[in-house]
């Protein structure tokens, strides 16, 4: 059976991708790393490392056995944590998912009164896309998910609250004339670059859908965005561009990037932000706390 130590450390060679770099990291000798790895190598009976330009890399088989070395380290690493909030006085962990939207328009003043209040909890935010949150939060990877409540799951022990409806509507520059509240705006004058934020409100496809609905079923959006929200925001402030986003929770967005609304019927754009939780943990004391604070800064309609 090859040790869980030696797993680890074969781990830390693959991330730093030189036996000489991983013994600086790990506070070891070259020759002790370079024993673990022969040791290992005679266990699988093949190298687990093979020589490159600038160090090493893994085989095949040496990247499962580094998947399951970093898994130890982040195991490890997890307990060490632990037992730091312990001293430090915490209750334990809050690990909270969002999307790149709701972290930037809603959650953020919810962390600010965390700060404040001094919760007796560690935070942790993790921000992806709701499908890869609800996956972790399914997995026990993640305590509570801030994302759309019209989501498919396959986990039966999800459980999802709604917070607060919103709906889509179309933004573009402030300095664009067609974002005057007085505008009569004719969808065909919408001419400008499309970023498309689909990926990030938990919609797929949607944009396709909504450009049809506007008739403008030939327009293809310059990019599509599924992590940070700010380089799609440049584009349409600077070159008078158009998107879709949540009325609502965009409304933070507005002084920030000089967003405006633009005054075009949108049909079919109903969206519902839920709390999502697993069965086993819905109601602890910090998920109570968590849900509290959210209620309470619901955006306004």
């Amino acid at each position: 059976m090859i040790s869980a130590r030696y797993l680890a450390q074969i781990a830390v060679i693959a991330e730093l991708g030189s036996i000489s770099r991983a013994a600086e990291h790990l506070n070891v000798t070259q020759p002790t790393l370079s024993r673990t790895v022969k040791i290992v190598e005679d266990a699988v009976g093949a190298r687990i490392f093979r020589r490159t330009r600038t160090g090493v890399a893994p085989t095949e088989i040496g990247a499962r056995l580094v998947a399951e070395g970093r898994e130890i380290v982040e195991h490890t690493r997890a307990a060490q944590q632990a037992v730091e909030q312990w001293k430090s006085g915490l209750n334990g962990p809050l690990r909270i998912g969002t999307g790149p939207m709701l972290a930037s328009t809603f959650l953020d003043d919810v962390l600010v009164e965390a700060v404040v209040a001094r919760w007796p909890y560690a935070l942790t935010i993790v921000v992806r896309p709701a499908a890869e949150l609800l996956a972790e939060l399914a997995a026990g990877r993640l305590d509570v998910v801030l994302a759309p409540a019209k989501l498919e799951v396959s986990a039966q022990d999800l459980r999802c609250e709604p917070l607060f409806e919103d709906r889509l509507a179309v933004f573009g520059s402030i300095d664009d004339p067609l974002t005057d509240p007085g505008a009569t705006v004719d969808p065909a004058q919408l001419t400008g670059p499309w970023v498309d934020y689909a990926l990030m409100t938990g919609l797929l496809n949607s944009t396709d859908r909504l450009l049809g609905a506007l008739g403008l079923p030939h327009v293809q959006p310059v990019f599509r965005v599924a992590g940070d929200i700010t380089m799609g925001l440049t584009v349409v402030r600077r070159q008078r561009g158009y998107c879709f986003l949540p009325e609502r929770a965009a409304e933070r967005l507005r002084s920030t990037w000089g967003l405006a609304r633009v005054p075009v019927a949108l049909p079919s754009a109903a969206l519902e932000i839920a709390l999502w939780t697993h069965a086993r943990n819905e109601n602890s004391p910090a998920i109570r706390r968590f849900r509290k604070a959210l209620q309470a800064k619901i955006p306004t309609a």
